[in-house]
């Protein structure tokens, strides 16, 4: 598989972004994105197929610590997502199906969970940490 440098993409836009690389060849293979003033650290990592993100997506912050993950489906949100705070804590999980999220839950700096979710199509059902007995 073929990995290439996020400057190299070329992205045409109809209804979609899609990734062409060479010229007018939609991508498959994994584009990585470098910080821009030492072009050496890492500040992101996907999954390209036919030219659409399709596969694991991963951030960093400029410091090489993992902001978010999350699992692309055709360029949609698939799977599970997360992220993290800067002391590495997890501060959101959640199972996506096509962009929209089935379940989440939310922690906050130090590891307590503040909300759970559970999502129904267009009804959101809250969980408040206080109200679990």
């Amino acid at each position: 598989m073929i990995a290439i440098n996020y400057n190299e993409v070329d992205f045409h836009y109809d209804g979609w972004d899609i990734a062409h690389y060479p010229e007018d060849a939609p991508f498959t293979g994994t584009v990585v994105e470098f910080d821009e003033k030492t072009q050496t650290k890492i500040l992101s990592i996907s999954e390209w197929k036919d030219g659409l993100v399709d596969g694991v997506e991963r951030w960093w912050d400029h410091q090489g610590r993992l902001e978010y993950e999350s699992q692309k489906a055709f360029n949609f949100g698939h799977g599970e997502t997360r992220t993290w705070y800067p002391n590495g804590q997890i501060k959101d999980w959640s199972i996506v199906e096509y962009d929209y999220i089935v379940e989440s839950i939310s922690w906050d700096e130090n590891g307590n969970i503040r909300l759970v979710r559970k999502h129904q199509f267009s009804k959101i059902s809250e969980i408040a940490i206080d109200d679990i007995s």
